[in-house]
């Protein structure tokens, strides 16, 4: 039987999933945050719990509601995408101010 992946591990991959859908690397979304890149990555594998602190400015960068992040609250791909093209639009790594 396959070991279901930790709360930090699904987390990280809707983090990861966030970052791909606005064309973004570790290092931008890092930089922006005020995080190392190395950060970054230990969050999206689930090596390091994301303390709610950053969760919140990943989801205010973002433009997005804190939920959308959690790994637990069905989401499909697609609306991750609308929502991320939504608050970039054409202004890839500003999210633009509603």
């Amino acid at each position: 039987m396959a070991k279901r992946a930790t709360y930090a591990e699904r987390l990280g991959k809707r983090l990861l999933a966030l970052r791909k859908a606005a064309c973004l690397s570790q290092k931008e979304v890092g930089l922006a945050l005020g995080l190392e890149p190395y950060e970054m990555s230990r969050y999206e594998h689930g090596d390091a719990q994301l303390p709610f602190q950053v969760a919140l400015a990943v989801a205010k960068w973002f433009g997005l509601n804190v939920a959308v992040l959690d790994p637990d609250i069905p989401l499909a791909e697609e609306h991750l995408l609308m929502l991320v093209r939504k608050a970039f639009g054409s202004n890839r790594g500003q999210a633009q101010s509603t």
